[in-house]
């Protein structure tokens, strides 16, 4: 299934204000941009795992709250 790498992005923004400021982090963290994940992009185990723990770095007690389907 593809697009999970875009839901995790769009949690994150979802449950942050500075939303610009969230992308450019995981983007910077993770290495690659992160706005150009769409739903059609490959999932890839690797770089989903580094995702959540930049997200659970970023989100603290709201990381909980993401789900991925």
């Amino acid at each position: 299934m593809a697009g999970r790498l875009k839901q995790i992005v769009d949690q994150v923004k979802a449950k942050v204000i500075l939303k610009n400021l969230a992308t450019s982090t995981l983007s910077m963290k993770l290495g690659t941009n992160v706005d150009n994940f769409t739903e059609t992009t490959p999932d890839d185990p690797q770089i989903e795992q580094k995702l959540l723990a930049i997200a659970k770095e970023l989100l603290g007690d709201k990381y909980s709250e993401i789900r991925i389907i």
